[in-house]
């Protein structure tokens, strides 16, 4: 979180103390360098920071954070080879159908959004609560490939006459990841990072010994990060560094960087199911000026020549260091009052190509980049063939069928009669338009082909396997035809677990293109779909989007470049490449391939295909030269290359642990969510110099309440009491699962007074303090407050000692609970049983999205006096 770190060209003064400050800084510099070279990691820079309330906003003065080892250096070096452990799982797909209950896919395939602005929102709507004002917001960015890694720093203050707790807020994009967040409020320090989720239980066991309070950063929507900062005094100022990362995508054959400034309301239904929870809007009116500094810097490398850079949104300063790296600055003044957007086009007049490489302390990655051209129209394109693979079951009947039609239409009508079309139609059965091969494009042959799709629907029970085969066995024409294979489906559909190997497999041969329409479409077997065939998803779910998104499917899936592509490497040994085989390189789809390799950066990489009728070949140098560390960033790419992968198969998968074990290493490693990890928050006061620390009297979510025998002094009377204190706004409570309601709710339903009121002469349960993870569920409020309401009677009826567990409540579509199952016991297996056991066939307004089923990750602490 400091200027430091990003090379920040800051005023200091002048004079014997700048002078001195300076040269600590260079210091700083090599010493983190020769960490670096020694395979340690310095997460990150503290900052000294005053807490006066007359003062001005401080100068920052750099302190180094001990050095910490990401993992051992065994547990993050990938020593299996991930191929090879695709294979054998692979082994293991059987062909039975299979259901996509999960949310973690689902939200990978959500329609994309912008990230919005982290903002520290202050719980409480009374004149008396602080105001957290927003004073400094400066970012460093690195795009590198179409990978942009975001280092955010903000400072914010409290500027009321109160203490306040707050709710820090990041609304991220789509394919956004939240590596780390750190926040510094005086002597105390705030970091949240990647920990395996079923290590919740540990944590808490732990952070009582090491005067810590552990909290976890709240999903509960999908890619919306929640975090609590507690106790937050009159005058402190508020130091917080967001560390995440976004893929960069073209559009339009033009890269597109955002960084946000100001959440802006009029973006309709980006967060109305925050805003509906009461969430504020506390930022300026669109089109003025917000009273805080803001400031950007970007380095930009990229493997092809950069052609343009600009930015629609502010003035900027571009410095090409090279024909593939430009460093970009603001070049007016640095007041935050609109998001940051940053344009830049790579394509020439023909096929670009480049390479990355990386050396890593015990790893070493390559990356070869594939652009099309910019105008691919007045490039000699492939010959192509589109198969339709139609799902004309019952539930697609109406506006689905009749957009597919028009889509059918309108994107056979850009092609020449040498064009090859054909129709596979599937609804438990499936029926080919031309089994023998393929017909010409011709308008005879068009409208044959649309009228198929004006006969009866289909019986239940849709198979997907089985229009794939039939697709890919029709005889395919010369190798230098594009073909395609267009999926248009809503996603109910029987799908065999082979499916997406299915595709993967045969990706060198077809490319594979979903479009999901329906009233109500499964997202999570689309996304996948989509993801096997290394596309992306087009869902419209009504007829008022259906026209719009046709129109942008039409167009990503309407010009191969490229086709029968293929990368091969000479000289040095390549491993874990993903993907292993190549679709074609499309208008508006760059290939990426990306891979480690062993030995010596020296040798050649060789791009092959056909472009139009004519052969394509492209010869590339690899060697140490370009293995610089400023392409670390491609570690990453590859990384989420291959978390993508296993997650699917894991979710196909869940009990081998061998896959378990895979996506837990990626996802800890190289600090990215996945199924089995989640961000962590410690909240704790900075060591004393003989390494002690200061035990802190505060809350998190946990909201411990102080006992009896806590002195009346010292730090108890800067902050309300527990029972003075302002408590969450009702809505901003539904967000955060807040704590601090929960026993005033058990008194409500119980007519029993609140356990800080009530006489215990026994041991009894004081506290049940609980956690959850919504997999897939709409409103998941109702059920948390159901489980509360069954679980804690149940716990005081049932433990006789402190526990921890973790269970499972899964809900079918109904709102109904069908199942809960401990994943991770108390060790008291009675009492286990004894406290979920009235879980099942409970109702709630709790359903899935667009699935049949969901569930509710509980982890449940319960205390005892």
């Amino acid at each position: 979180m400091c200027d430091v770190s990003r090379g920040k060209h800051t005023d200091r003064g002048s004079g014997p103390s700048s002078w001195m400050s300076g040269r600590v800084l260079w210091a700083v510099w090599l010493l983190m360098a020769f960490l670096a070279s020694t395979g340690w990691v310095v997460r990150g820079l503290c900052l000294e920071v005053t807490t006066s309330p007359e003062a001005s906003m401080p100068v920052p003065t750099a302190s180094v954070f001990i050095p910490e080892r990401t993992e051992s250096s065994s547990a993050c070096n990938d020593s299996d080879d991930l191929h090879e452990l695709l294979e054998r799982t692979d082994a293991r797909l059987g062909e039975s159908l299979v259901r996509f209950p999960y949310s973690l896919v689902d939200r990978k395939s959500r329609k994309a959004e912008p990230s919005l602005a982290p903002n520290l929102f202050p719980r409480g709507s009374d004149p008396g609560t602080g105001s957290l004002l927003l004073k400094k917001m400066d970012a460093e960015v690195r795009i590198v490939g179409p990978i942009a890694q975001v280092k955010l720093h903000q400072v914010f203050q409290n500027t009321g006459a109160n203490a306040v707790d707050a709710d820090y807020l990041f609304p991220a994009s789509a394919g956004a990841a939240v590596h780390e967040v750190r926040v510094r409020i005086g002597e105390r320090f705030i970091e949240a990072r990647m920990q395996k989720r079923d290590q919740a239980g540990m944590q808490f066991e732990q952070a009582e010994s090491k005067n810590r309070t552990v909290s976890f950063i709240e999903q509960e929507w999908p890619n919306v990060f929640l975090m609590n900062v507690v106790h937050i005094m009159p005058g402190d100022s508020v130091q917080v560094e967001l560390n995440y990362s976004e893929p960069v995508f073209p559009q339009n054959e033009v890269y597109e960087f955002t960084l946000p400034a100001v959440p802006e309301s009029e973006r309709e239904g980006r967060l109305d199911p925050i805003r509906e929870r009461g969430i504020p809007n506390r930022y300026a009116i669109k089109g003025e000026s917000v009273p805080y500094d803001f400031d950007i810097a970007v380095q930009l490398l990229t493997a092809v020549p950069i052609k343009t850079i600009s930015s629609p949104s502010h003035r900027i300063s571009v410095f090409y260091r090279s024909q593939n790296s430009a460093r970009i600055h603001l070049d007016q003044e640095r007041k935050g009052n609109k998001d940051f957007v940053l344009r830049y086009t790579l394509a020439g007049v023909q096929i670009e190509s480049g390479v990355m490489m990386y050396q890593g302390a015990e790893e070493n990655y390559i990356a070869v980049f594939m652009e099309p051209p910019e105008r691919p129209s007045g490039f000699r394109i492939p010959s192509r063939e589109f198969i339709f693979v139609i799902d004309v079951s019952e539930s697609m009947k109406g506006f689905p069928l009749e957009t597919a039609k028009v889509l059918m239409e309108r994107l056979l009508m850009d092609l020449k009669a040498s064009d090859l079309l054909n129709v596979v139609l599937f609804a438990g059965n499936s029926a080919v338009l031309n089994s023998s091969g393929s017909v010409n494009a011709t308008e005879e042959n068009i409208r044959q082909a649309i009228s198929l799709l004006d006969g009866p629907s289909g019986d239940d029970g849709t198979g997907l396997m089985t229009a794939l085969r039939a697709a890919y066995s029709i005889p395919r024409p010369e190798s230098h035809v594009s073909r395609s294979l267009v999926v248009i489906t809503d996603g109910y559909v029987d799908a065999e677990a082979q499916v997406f190997k299915f595709v993967r497999e045969h990706l060198d041969e077809a490319n594979l293109f979903v479009f999901g329409i329906g009233v109500s479409v499964n997202r999570a077997l689309v996304g996948s779909l989509a993801r096997a065939g290394q596309g992306k998803p087009f869902v419209a779910l009504s007829s008022d989007q259906a026209a719009a998104e046709a129109e942008k499917f039409r167009a990503y899936i309407k010009n191969p470049v490229l086709t029968q592509a293929s990368v091969t490497f000479e000289g040095f040994d390549v491993h874990d490449q993903i993907p292993m085989k190549l679709p074609d390189l499309m208008a508006q789809r760059p290939i990426v391939v990306i891979a480690k390799y062993r030995g010596a950066p020296s040798g050649r990489v060789r791009i092959s295909g056909f472009t139009g009728e004519e052969r394509y070949l492209e010869s590339l140098e690899a060697s140490p030269f370009i293995a610089g560390p400023e392409n670390a960033p491609i570690v990453e790419l590859w990384a989420r290359k291959w978390l993508e992968l296993l997650e699917d198969q894991y979710l196909l998968l869940p009990h081998v642990k061998e896959l378990e074990e895979a996506v837990t290493r990626l996802g800890l490693c190289h600090d990215l969510p996945a199924t089995v990890t989640r961000l962590m928050a410690a909240d704790y006061q900075m060591g004393h110099a003989d390494g002690s620390t200061q035990p802190m009297k505060q809350t998190l979510p946990s909201s411990r309440r102080p006992s009896q025998s806590e002195p009346e002094s010292g730090i108890k009377d800067q902050f309300p009491s527990s029972k003075t204190r302002k408590p969450l706004s009702p809505e901003v409570a539904a967000i955060a699962g807040s704590i601090r309601q929960q026993a005033q709710e058990t008194s409500e339903l119980t007519g029993e007074p609140p356990a800080d009121e009530a006489v215990r002469e026994t041991p009894k349960v004081v506290e049940t303090f609980f956690l959850f993870t919504s997999n897939n569920l709409e409103n998941p409020t109702a059920l948390e407050k159901a489980v509360r309401d069954s679980v804690r009677p149940a716990a005081e009826r049932c433990a006789s000692s402190p526990a921890a567990l973790t269970f499972r409540v899964e809900v079918d579509g109904y709102g109904t609970v069908i199942g809960a199952t401990i994943s991770q016991g108390s060790g008291e297996r009675d009492t286990d049983a004894c406290i979920i056991q009235g879980l099942p066939g409970i109702v709630t307004e709790s359903r899935p999205f667009e699935a049949d089923y969901g569930s509710l990750e509980v982890t449940l602490h319960i205390k005892m006096e």
